[in-house]
């Protein structure tokens, strides 16, 4: 575990030592996927299911990609305090997922789309739960520093954020139901004072990165981010088969579009 033992302070460490985020190479290497894909991922977007879409917003923070997270409104009724990606369900109005993931985020936290530059989607989750397909909206804030960020209390306990490495690198793991899902519970502070960063004066900065919070990151979150950091640090992703493991989700999709089932998660 990061927060407590040496071999925990080692690893976290490690995973904050990478390339820097290209949002440029990223975007390109989105679009390329979504082409290779192209035929399976109109048929998942033309199924008759709810969709919602989560952003996942990429900032540099001394030349580390981090990615932001929410804490759930304990007052919510499902999934009061879970960890999630900023985002929800869709809506008529939205002209389109990216559109909704920006709406919800600018909803949730107070990030203006205008500071967010949108890169491309990720592969869509399928949770049976809550019987809705979760888009993935990968976005970009260059600034992180000039953003001012306003939680909206009724359904944002806290906002904070980790490096996009952990989950690429972690090896923290819980089975559920013969399955194998990433789990990581992140200590902010210990990742902010261990790696002696000097705090700026940027209160969204000091709002992400300087709580005392420590976080479980698993269930459909942990899995969208497991995806998309295989794709930014061309690895194969850690879900298998039967659960989330990228390639092998698109190869099966085309024999359970008929009786409109996907590969999902029961969280």
């Amino acid at each position: 575990m990061f927060r407590t033992t040496p071999q925990g302070r080692q690893a976290m460490s490690s995973v904050v030592r990478t390339k820097r985020f290209d949002p440029n190479l990223e975007s390109t290497k989105l679009n390329r996927l979504n082409d290779k894909y192209s035929t399976i991922l109109a048929k998942i977007s033309a199924l008759e299911v709810k969709k919602a879409a989560v952003l996942i917003a990429i900032f540099e923070y001394h030349e580390i990609p981090h990615v932001i997270l929410t804490e759930r409104s304990r007052n919510l009724r499902t999934h009061a305090g879970d960890v999630s990606l900023p985002g929800g369900k869709v809506d008529d109005t939205d002209s389109s997922v990216s559109d909704a993931a920006l709406r919800e985020a600018e909803e949730e936290i107070g990030l203006p789309r205008s500071c967010v530059k949108v890169l491309g989607t990720s592969f869509p989750v399928y949770s049976k739960i809550a019987k809705v397909l979760v888009v993935p909206v990968i976005g970009f804030i260059s600034n992180m520093s000039d953003v001012r960020l306003y939680l909206n209390r009724c359904e944002v306990e806290s906002v904070f954020a980790v490096p996009l490495t952990v989950f690429s690198e972690t090896t923290h793991y819980t089975s559920y139901r013969n399955t194998r899902f990433p789990k990581v519970e992140w200590d902010c502070y210990n990742y902010f004072t261990n790696n002696k960063f000097v705090m700026d004066e940027s209160t969204t900065i000091q709002k992400l990165l300087g709580n005392k919070n420590t976080y479980k990151i698993w269930g459909i979150t942990a899995v969208i981010l497991d995806v998309y950091s295989a794709i930014v640090f061309n690895r194969q992703a850690r879900i298998t088969m039967q659960d989330f493991d990228t390639s092998a989700l698109l190869r099966k999709i085309p024999k359970l579009i008929s009786s409109a089932k996907l590969p999902s998660a029961k969280l």
